[in-house]
């Protein structure tokens, strides 16, 4: 018995010992998504590596979760040795985080909303500081009018690089129109030109002939509208935004969106970039545009990565009779218009000089030139003329003092219905608030019938080439080149320097605490939650290209994590000798009481709650003092501390009134200070402003 027992027991080691010795024991590595930036409903691949570091072959068991629910599984024969890789293809049709699991490995999936997206992209234009672009334009017309065909195709082609913080472009463009109408001749125009600050040169070649280089000033306001950041800004925050797939562009993976777009915005940004090369489209007007945007199709790609717009897309078509294109007879014409850009090479170091030749140009006010200038001069002269004419005025009541190229706000934009503007041609009474106000030029309400209806334009266009200004007897002056940079442009520069502020703040997690602006400096106060964010927040604003200086606090920097942040902004356009000028020619007798009346009155138009039982808009009393300033001596009411509370817009809208002196112009706004509180679990903006009202004693 004891040998059997002893024989057992050898055979159980034995057994055991040949069984134990080799087995499969598998490591998970490497776990990837494929492409690393995903969208929904785009497919995507999961996969590891696994390897068995045992010494026998065996089977993995690999199963996928995600967000802790089990998605797949599958099994894997891995040689004792050897790496095999298991990969999983899968769908998420909904935007948001996915937590991805491969037995003990884990991977994060974020799937961008279309909102995220577009907002991303936003926050990208305002990082641009240099790029490149190619484009094309094309607009087709194709019929037959009164039995005679014809087809007519414009062509622009353009190339260009901007600098958006040495503020210098160069743009070369080709454009060209092509017929196939008797008696109608082709033509051909190459155009290249540099933008350096405010300057525009530029060489014209056509067939024929190559004219000199000649240089013009061009308007305050004009390097934003050519840089084209805004105008895309618009479009993108104006339109129904679809996100549509994914595809590569010049080797840059991108999100494909698609637009339904603001008709508003398109056209403006469709015109901007025809005219930015030098061309406008002739017969793109605001009729064609309606009936060409009914089928429109817009489509922007953006990397995944930059959210850079890399490229866009316009297809319009639409069949319309010859009248909407500028023709006479009958039938139906075919248009067409597509426009396609492709930008790129984004915040790369770019180059930008003026050829020698260019530094001896032709100013465009110079003779041989001025022909433009003076036929304008005269027909706004004209128009202005018959608008007082036809509402029988002697004079102007409310006359524009300070240069500008909007005709819907000259040469009288402030008389009010039923103060000023009192009765029609016909002698009907205008009716304050239901009619229009002002005499303008471009849509005049001429008619006293209780509504906006029947407006009349009697120039062609809202802007002029050139700026102008008037007196009260309605003799127009023409400002010979670029317009005098007054305050609504320095208003809308300081807007864009809070909102460069502030975007970036929230774009780093930035507690923004308030924001100030007295003088030419403005100071931030702000907390970060670590020092490496708040030296972020400072490389960024001074990024942005609004400051030409920023200076971090003194203390200990960089090592803290927070405190007040100086700011030159780039941008100082007052010119105080200019402002003193508009001030004499409005001063009038005016009280206290008076001020605060008016001050109220742009308040409640902002829409700020003006309820006193609400709080949201406090006055204090105003001191009277005596102040000299370029060389007069003024009696002014000053108000300290005015605090109001609302809306972020409305805010800014009391504010941008008080600057640009648009209600009362022998106001100057001294010092504003911006906060964000929390107000019924609502965040609002809260300002504090100081302004001064010059006065004369009654």
């Amino acid at each position: 018995m004891k040998i059997f027992l002893g024989l057992l027991l050898v055979l159980i080691l034995v057994s055991g010992g040949l069984t134990g010795c080799a087995s499969a024991e598998f490591e998970v590595s490497q776990l990837t998504i494929t492409p690393s930036q995903v969208a929904t409903g785009e497919d995507f691949t999961v996969s590891a590596e696994i390897t068995n570091v045992g010494d026998a072959d065996g089977i993995y068991t690999a199963t996928l979760t995600v967000n802790n629910i089990e998605r797949a599984t599958r099994d894997i024969t891995v040689a004792a040795g050897m790496t095999e890789i298991v990969s999983f293809t899968l769908t998420e049709e909904n935007s948001g985080s996915y937590n991805i699991a491969l037995n003990d490995m884990t991977v994060l999936l974020r799937l961008p909303s279309v909102d995220e997206i577009v907002d991303d992209v936003i926050q990208a234009l305002y990082g641009v500081d240099t790029y490149q672009y190619d484009m094309e334009i094309n607009m087709n017309i194709a019929g037959v009018v009164d039995d005679e065909e014809g087809n007519v195709t414009i062509y622009i082609d353009s190339s260009g690089t901007v600098d958006n913080i040495n503020r210098r472009m160069w743009i070369e463009t080709v454009f060209a129109i092509e017929m196939t109408i008797p008696e109608e001749e082709e033509m051909v125009v190459g155009m290249e030109m540099y933008l350096i600050g405010n300057d525009a040169y530029m060489l014209i070649e056509a067939e024929d002939e190559t004219l000199p280089w000649v240089k013009e000033r061009m308007p305050v306001g004009s390097w934003s509208e050519m840089a084209k950041v805004d105008s895309e800004v618009a479009l993108l925050e104006t339109a129904e935004v679809t996100l549509i797939g994914s595809e590569k562009i010049r080797g840059i993976d991108c999100h494909v969106l698609q637009m339904v777009p603001d008709e508003e915005k398109l056209f403006e940004m469709i015109s901007q970039e025809a005219s930015i090369q030098g061309e406008q489209l002739p017969i793109l007007t605001e009729e064609l545009f309606e009936e060409l945007i009914k089928n429109a199709l817009v489509k922007q790609w953006v990397g995944k990565d930059t959210f850079f717009p890399a490229k866009m897309e316009v297809v319009m078509e639409a069949e319309v009779t010859p009248d909407i294109v500028g023709d006479e007879g009958e039938g139906t014409l075919t248009v067409k218009l597509t426009m396609t850009s492709f930008t790129f090479n984004y915040n790369k170091s770019v180059n930008i000089e003026l050829p020698t030749e260019a530094e001896e140009a032709i100013s465009w006010e110079s003779d041989g030139y001025s022909e433009a200038a003076e036929t304008e001069l005269a027909n706004v002269q004209a128009a202005v003329h018959a608008m007082m004419v036809d509402n029988e005025l002697a004079w102007l009541p409310n006359p524009v003092t300070v240069a500008t190229n909007d005709m819907s706000a000259f040469p009288d934009a402030t008389s009010v219905c039923g103060i000023d503007k009192l009765t029609d041609y016909y002698g009907n009474p205008y009716k304050m608030n239901f009619d229009k106000d002002g005499y303008i030029l471009y849509q005049h309400d001429i008619t006293g019938d209780g509504a906006q209806i029947g407006l009349v334009n009697y120039l062609a266009s809202q802007y002029t080439t050139y700026w102008y200004y008037v007196d009260a007897a309605g003799t127009v002056t023409q400002v010979p080149t670029s317009a005098p940079e007054t305050a609504p442009d320095v208003v809308q520069e300081k807007v864009k320097d809070i909102e460069s502020i502030m975007d970036r703040a929230e774009g780093l997690g930035i507690h923004v605490e308030a924001v100030a602006h007295e003088g030419e400096i403005m100071t931030i106060t702000c907390q970060a939650d670590d020092y490496t964010t708040f030296r972020d927040y400072l490389i960024a604003l001074e990024e942005s290209g609004r400051f030409s200086m920023v200076a971090p606090p003194s203390e200990s920097f960089s090592y803290i994590t927070g405190g007040t942040i100086e700011l030159e902004p780039k941008y100082q356009y007052m010119d105080m000798p200019a402002v003193y000028y508009e001030v004499n020619l409005a001063l009038a007798p005016m009280t206290a009481s008076d001020a605060i009346a008016i001050l109220v009155g742009i308040a409640e138009g902002s829409g700020i709650d003006i309820d006193p039982n609400v709080g949201k808009l406090r006055i204090a009393p105003a001191t009277i003092r005596q102040v000299k300033a370029a060389g007069n001596t003024y009696q002014v009411l000053s108000f300290r501390n005015i605090q109001l509370q609302g809306d972020y817009e409305d805010v800014m809208a009391f504010i941008s009134d008080l600057d640009s002196r648009k209600t009362l112009r022998t106001m100057i706004l001294t010092r504003v200070v911006i906060i964000q509180i929390e107000d019924y679990d609502k965040i609002e903006t809260a300002a504090t402003v100081d302004v001064d009202i010059y006065t004369i004693e009654s």
